[in-house]
């Protein structure tokens, strides 16, 4: 019998990372960014008086690599509250009592329905203030005023990945039932589904934008996607009881499961040589990631008492 042992290193692929953003009108008490002062004309007026909330949502994960279940993935989520979303028209405004919750990727890849995979980010209840830094002078006007600088808050959270691939059998992508499955060839299952990323989002729970005469509700969402791949691989160890010329007990498993297999050999008797029995041993990479420095160990030391090493195995 024969175990093994691997180790995944996996190369960088591309994250994808999707924010939206948006707000929702509630009644409230006005507190919004104006000119310093009520009596000093601003020109333009929307250089320094804000008219909509820019609230927007990043989310990273790293490291940058193919993960495989039971691998943290590491994500910084990161809320801003910038001056303005590119067009120089926008002006954001304040954004007070803020808090951002995650959830974590379930077993089928996809965002988490299971309420104890939802966490609430620290810091709670936080506010994003967009400040005035660089002077700003109106000749015109004979106004010294400032400028806008973007307010942001940065926070973190890990998720460990358990993931249920549905091997459902398929022809193409189209037959597999999610938007993060495809269709692949399993060399022990055929070609069947496979999950192949997995998807994370971060979204604000509580919140209010100060926008000109009314206050709105904070809102802003990203989800997150990263590579995701099986860690797999099958063994064969076959035996020749005639020096080589037959084998028996082929094929690539990943437990010893054949046991209706066997032959015989004769030692040396009178005049007739013993048979030399060979044994040979492979191993076969079938998931989705490469393999690096591959090993058996050999139950019988009498066949080999040393790590037989095969090295790195691509898919």
């Amino acid at each position: 019998m024969t175990s093994f042992r691997s180790r995944v290193e996996r190369a960088p692929r591309l994250l994808l990372v999707v924010a939206a953003l948006g707000v929702v009108v509630s009644s409230g008490r006005a507190r919004a960014h104006v000119c310093p002062s009520p009596s000093v004309s601003c020109t333009p007026p929307a250089t320094f008086t804000c008219n909509t909330s820019t609230l927007g949502i990043n989310i990273t994960p790293f490291p940058p690599i193919t993960f495989v279940n039971g691998e943290v993935v590491s994500y910084m989520v990161s809320i801003t509250d910038p001056v303005n979303d590119f067009n120089n028209a926008t002006i954001g405004c304040d954004a007070t009592g803020l808090t951002v919750t995650f959830t974590c990727p379930g077993p089928d890849g996809l965002e988490s329905t299971n309420p104890a995979d939802t966490h609430t980010l620290n810091p709670t209840n936080f506010d994003l203030i967009v400040k005035r830094t660089t002077p700003y002078t109106d000749t015109a006007n004979a106004v010294n005023q400032a400028l806008f600088a973007d307010a942001a808050q940065t926070m973190n959270q890990t998720c460990t990945l358990n993931i249920t691939q549905p091997n459902t059998p398929c022809a193409s992508d189209a037959d597999c039932a999610a938007s993060n499955q495809q269709c692949m060839t399993d060399p022990a299952l055929g070609k069947v589904c496979k999950i192949t990323e997995v998807r994370a989002s971060a979204q604000t729970s509580t919140g209010k934008v100060h926008q000109s005469a009314l206050d709105v509700t904070a809102r802003a969402f990203a989800e997150a996607a990263v590579p995701f791949g099986e860690c797999k691989a099958c063994v064969d160890k076959e035996v020749s009881c005639d020096g080589g010329v037959t084998f028996h007990d082929i094929g690539c498993v990943t437990a010893d499961t054949d046991i209706s297999d066997s032959c015989a050999s004769w030692n040396a008797h009178d005049t007739v040589p013993a048979e030399n029995i060979v044994v040979r041993h492979s191993a076969m990479n079938t998931g989705t990631v490469d393999l690096f420095n591959c090993s058996v160990t050999e139950s019988n030391t009498l066949i080999s008492s040393s790590v037989i090493t095969f090295g790195n195995i691509a898919t």
